[in-house]
């Protein structure tokens, strides 16, 4: 059974930037929604006010501090503890900025002129993000909140490879919050998606960014904010047909995610084609296809593994052979005597399915021939 785990930060009471007003708010709603709706296994929580949260080391504090927020990927990310066909979240809503062609995560304590040492830069969140073990990794930006300055600030430039990951504006725009809503505009279209079912489901990478191009432009316009346009980025390309919501998945995702299963099988993809398996078994556990071929893949890898790497059978070689010569008339010369190549006859025992190494057997058989003159 596949699980999910998420990471979610919010802060609202910067130190030394303008303040915001629902972050907090945002990422409080998406822990819930996390746990109490759709039953992840586990969601650690950072804001202002944040109650302690386990490590492998002990509690720590859990206010989104650098040093805070530094420890607990240093500790949390040591080892892998999560599996392929396990998803792991990041959420995080507050200030973002776009800094020597690097995007940098504000913590609450940050100090603007100094954000290469006080700053967190997604790569590096990526990079221990990686460490989890999860084969699908979902980041979720509603970082760019407008500080009201003239300029964009170009959040969302850099290429986060292996993730999807779902920025809450474009990187010329801001990202705006909505007094009436007591949210973001993102973060409410996100939750408004995330719980639909049925026909208009968003449970695929594809449709929730589907759904937020459409609905977060409209939330802005109807309450007078400027454009804002979420945006995603999938790499690679095969991740825009992930499952995020296997409980709210529709037989569309289901086979659409069987077609990109089926596609990696026959192009010797074993380990895509059993992460692509085991998420159509989470949304569909009774699936026949998916069980046949996860068995399937089974076996492919049992046979590579009892065959292994086999030495091609030696080329043939011919010598040639010649009498010596000798003054010796032919009536009293010895008979000469021809040496023959050893010859070594091998025989492959393999075990079926992996049951039984590979064994070699050889038996040699060495030849020779004596010539006599015919008189």
């Amino acid at each position: 059974m596949s699980k999910n785990w998420a990471i979610c930060i919010g802060i609202n009471d910067y130190y030394n930037l303008k303040p915001l007003q629902y972050a907090v708010q945002d990422a409080d709603a998406m822990c819930d929604f996390f746990l109490n709706e759709v039953g992840f296994e586990q969601v650690f929580y950072f804001a202002d006010h944040s109650p302690e949260i386990e490590t492998p080391r002990g509690k720590m504090r859990s206010q989104p501090t650098f040093a805070n927020l530094k420890r607990f990927f240093r500790e949390r990310f040591q080892a892998p503890f999560l599996n392929v066909g396990d998803t792991l979240w990041f959420f995080f809503a507050g200030h973002g900025e776009l800094h020597e062609g690097h995007d940098y995560l504000m913590p609450i304590d940050v100090d603007p002129g100094n954000l290469e040492e006080t700053a967190l830069r997604i790569g590096d969140i990526t990079a221990y993000l990686r460490n989890s073990g999860a084969d699908n990794t979902v980041l979720l930006l509603d970082a760019c909140r407008s500080q009201d300055r003239r300029a964009p600030i170009g959040f969302g430039s850099d290429e986060q490879k292996g993730m999807v990951t779902i920025y809450s504006c474009s990187p010329r725009e801001s990202s705006y919050e909505i007094e009436a809503l007591q949210h973001g505009a993102f973060t409410h279209a996100l939750l408004e998606g995330f719980r639909l079912q049925g026909a208009n489901s968003c449970a695929t990478v594809q449709r929730i960014d589907q759904y937020l191009q459409h609905q977060v432009p409209n939330l802005n316009q109807r309450y007078r904010k400027p454009v804002q346009t979420p945006y995603t980025a999938v790499e690679p390309l095969s991740k825009n047909y992930l499952i995020l919501l296997p409980q709210r998945a529709r037989l569309e995702d289901v086979q659409a995610l069987k077609l990109q299963a089926f596609r990696a099988a026959s192009n010797d993809q074993l380990d895509l084609a059993q992460q692509l398996w085991v998420r159509i078994l989470a949304a569909s556990p009774a699936d026949q296809d998916a069980i046949v071929a996860i068995g399937r893949i089974a076996v492919r890898r049992a046979q590579q593994t009892a065959s292994g790497p086999i030495s091609p059978p030696p080329t043939a070689r011919s010598r040639r052979i010649e009498a010596p010569v000798s003054e010796t008339p032919p009536a009293h010369r010895e008979a000469p005597t021809f040496d023959f190549d050893v010859v070594v006859i091998s025989s492959i025992e393999r075990g079926l399915l992996g049951l039984g190494s590979p064994q070699v057997k050889t038996r040699s058989v060495i030849v020779q021939g004596v010539t006599k003159d015919q008189g």
